[in-house]
C-alpha cells in the first residue's frame, strides 16, 4: 500500500462499499424483512450514503482555477460514470441475452437516456447515480467555500441540505441526481470541517462497543422512521436525515480509526469505485443463476453476495492494469495542482 495513503480511510470506504453491496443483495433477493418488522435495506441506507459523502468532504481541496477543479472531478467521477453507463447500456444486455436473461425491460435508446436523466440510472446500473450526485455536490461546495467564515460555510451547506429535503417533501425531481446532491451537502461539509479532528490518534479499540451501540440505535430508529432513499431523494421523515446520519457517520469513522487496517476491507476500500460500478452486474447475474437452482431467498442472498464480492476482488487488478483511466487511477485530462 502506498505510503501516503491513510489506511483507516480506506477501511472506512471498504466498510461503506460492503454495506452498499449487502444492501443491494438484500434488495435483489427480497429479504428485507427476514428479521420480522425490521427493514434491513431501509436502515442500512441511513448511514452508508452519508458516510460516503463525509469521506469525500474530508478530501475536498480547492483549486485556484475552476477549470483545474472540473478536470480533476471529471477524471475521478464523470469518466467512470460514462464508461460504465455506456458499457451497461450496450455490452451487458447483449451478454445477458446470450445466457437467456433479459436484463432490461426496455432497452430502447430513449429509455436508456431517460434512465440517466430522471430514473437515477436504476435500469442500467443503479449505483452510478452516486458518481453524478458527488460530482455536483463537489461543484456546489466549491462555490460554498468562497465564504471563508465557518458560520457561513455551515449555514449555507445546511440551507442547501434543507432545500434538498424540500425537493423531497414536494417530490420535485431534478435530472442527473442534482436534488440528491443538495440533500447530501451537509454531510460533505461535515467531512470537510472535521478532517483536522480526525488526525487525532487517540481512538482505541475499547470505544468500538459503544460505537456499535450507536449504530444499532440509529439502525432501529431509522427502521421506524419510514422510507429512506438517497438516490431518489425520498424520505418519509426528512427531519431525521441529518442528525441520525451524522451519528451513524461518527460511529463508523471511529470504528474505522480504531481498526485501522483489515486487509480485504482496506483493499476493496482503496479501489471502491471499481466495486461501486460493477457489483450490480454480478449481483444480477448470480441472482439469476441461483434462481435457476431454485434455492431459498436467503440462500440466494448468500450465493449472490459472496460470489459478487469474490469476483469484484479478482477483477480489481485487471482494471488497474488494463483500464486505469476508467476507474480514476490515471487522468484522462491533465490539470495543474494548486494549494
Amino acid at each position: 500500500m502506498e505510503k501516503n495513503r491513510i489506511c483507516w480511510i480506506d477501511t472506512a470506504k471498504g466498510i461503506c462499499i460492503l454495506l452498499v453491496v449487502i444492501n443491494h443483495a438484500i434488495m435483489i433477493t427480497h429479504i428485507e424483512y427476514i428479521f420480522g418488522n425490521i427493514n434491513i435495506e431501509n436502515s442500512l441506507s441511513s448511514f452508508r450514503m452519508p458516510l460516503y459523502f463525509t469521506l469525500s468532504g474530508i478530501f475536498f481541496k480547492r483549486y485556484d482555477k475552476m477549470i483545474s477543479f472540473l478536470k480533476k472531478k471529471t477524471n475521478n467521477l464523470l469518466i467512470p460514470f460514462l464508461f460504465f453507463y455506456i458499457f451497461g447500456s450496450i455490452f451487458i444486455p447483449l451478454l445477458f441475452q446470450v445466457i437467456g436473461f433479459n436484463m432490461y425491460s426496455d432497452s430502447s435508446f430513449k429509455s436508456l437516456a431517460l434512465d440517466c436523466l430522471y430514473n437515477h440510472c436504476n435500469q442500467i446500473n443503479g449505483p452510478l447515480w452516486f458518481l453524478l450526485c458527488l460530482f455536483f455536490a463537489n461543484i456546489l461546495f466549491y462555490y460554498v467555500t468562497y465564504f471563508c467564515n465557518m458560520f457561513f460555510l455551515i449555514f449555507i451547506s445546511l440551507s442547501m441540505g434543507i432545500i434538498g429535503l424540500i425537493f423531497s417533501y414536494y417530490r420535485i425531481e431534478l435530472p442527473l441526481s442534482i436534488a440528491s446532491s443538495f440533500t447530501c451537502l451537509p454531510f460533505f461539509c461535515f467531512g470537510y470541517l472535521v478532517k483536522q479532528l480526525l488526525r487525532d490518534n487517540r481512538y482505541k479499540m475499547k470505544y468500538i462497543p459503544f460505537m456499535f451501540y450507536i449504530l444499532v440505535v440509529v439502525f432501529l430508529i431509522y427502521n421506524y422512521s419510514g422510507f429512506v432513499n438517497f438516490s431518489q431523494n425520498c424520505f418519509e421523515f426528512p427531519l431525521t436525515v441529518f442528525p441520525l446520519g451524522i451519528l451513524g457517520v461518527i460511529a463508523l469513522l471511529m470504528i474505522s480509526k480504531a481498526i485501522n487496517t483489515l486487509h480485504l476491507v482496506t483493499y476493496i476500500g482503496r479501489y471502491s469505485i471499481i466495486i461501486l460500478c460493477t457489483h450490480m452486474f454480478f449481483l444480477r447475474f448470480f441472482h439469476h443463476i441461483a434462481s435457476v437452482l431454485s434455492v431459498t431467498n436467503i440462500e440466494n442472498f448468500i450465493i449472490s453476495l459472496i460470489s459478487t464480492i469474490i469476483v469484484c476482488y479478482l477483477i480489481t487488478p485487471l482494471f488497474l492494469k488494463y483500464l486505469p483511466y476508467v476507474v480514476a487511477q490515471k487522468n484522462v485530462f491533465s490539470y495543474m495542482e494548486s494549494k
